[in-house]
């Protein structure tokens, strides 16, 4: 098999105007880089609340459960972006049906598509000072599932049968997409995401949780973040208090706290990037910018 050897300088010059080293930027010199954090944890564990502790927060609520929030910052002004038929409709032109075709009342919201198109649109306006928080990418997987197992969204091969591979191949594709617009954003990121207990290929529990997704690209996902912390809540009555306790290097205060757990064990597989972090930290953005 022929090998194509790499173009001499001269001729790269020649062809494109520059030689190699015109091409390198030194580490030092690389910008400053953004953190791009997945937030894995059970539902009622404070995520939400955590993810808002970031500097000028934007969410992006799919949940639909900042109600208590709100009601606790009664004057709280975060921004905050809602997938209504004004933004989905009217303002991002995402037909239920497909693009190009009118929409149709009698069909939910076209979620999927909107998503997508509002980081094209509005992501290269976030700017380094700004946090867009996906509120959570649970959800946004179940508008992917519900958008595209429409009647008139199923695929069929040229037999005339139903194309059952073709629903997770393009599920593999939006989420690849999702997570590579995240990567051009110059603002921080925060995604929050349930978690499940894995399995392996036979259907057997391993003992380790992972983020609760679907699809081939449901263990690439915790990769295509900067850091990956699983969320806790401890209360005097846990089990294992003392161990987190003595990880955080204190007792808890009052009935319950929220920490980040950021270090892998036997249960949670972590990613960090933020040097001198400690294994179990406050959930907050402040434990972040102390190390």
């Amino acid at each position: 098999m022929a090998v194509t050897l790499p173009v001499k300088e001269e001729q790269a010059k020649k062809e494109t105007g520059f030689n190699l080293f015109d091409t390198l930027t030194p580490m030092n010199l690389l910008p400053k880089q953004p953190i791009r954090l997945l937030i894995q944890g059970p539902p009622g564990e404070g995520k939400t609340w955590a993810a808002l502790t970031f500097p000028n927060p934007i969410i992006r609520n799919f949940d639909n459960k900042l109600t208590g929030y709100k009601e606790a910052h009664p004057d709280s002004k975060i921004n905050t972006v809602i997938f209504d038929e004004k933004l989905c409709v009217e303002q991002l032109k995402c037909s239920n049906m497909g693009f190009g075709k009118p929409n149709n009342p009698a069909m939910p919201l076209n979620i999927r598509d909107a998503a997508k198109k509002w980081l094209q649109v509005f992501g290269p306006q976030l700017t380094p000072d700004m946090t867009l928080i996906d509120d959570s990418w649970t959800s946004l997987q179940n508008r992917f599932d519900l958008q595209s197992q429409l009647p008139h969204e199923i695929s069929y091969s040229r037999s005339g049968e139903e194309d059952k591979f073709a629903f997770w191949r393009l599920k593999q594709k939006y989420s690849a997409e999702m997570t590579e617009l995240y990567k051009a954003l110059k603002c921080n990121v925060v995604v929050i995401c349930h978690e499940v207990r894995e399995r392996n290929e036979d259907g057997n529990l391993t003992g380790k949780l992972k983020p609760l997704m679907q699809g081939g690209f449901a263990d690439q996902l915790a990769g295509q973040f900067t850091d990956c912390y699983r969320q806790v809540c401890l209360t005097p009555d846990m089990k294992d208090l003392a161990t987190y306790e003595k990880q955080l290097g204190r007792k808890i205060n009052g009935e319950r706290e929220y920490v980040w757990q950021t270090k892998s064990n036997a249960l949670f597989t972590a990613c960090v990037s933020v040097p001198g972090l400690k294994d179990l930290v406050p959930a907050n953005y402040s434990s972040l910018i102390k190390t």
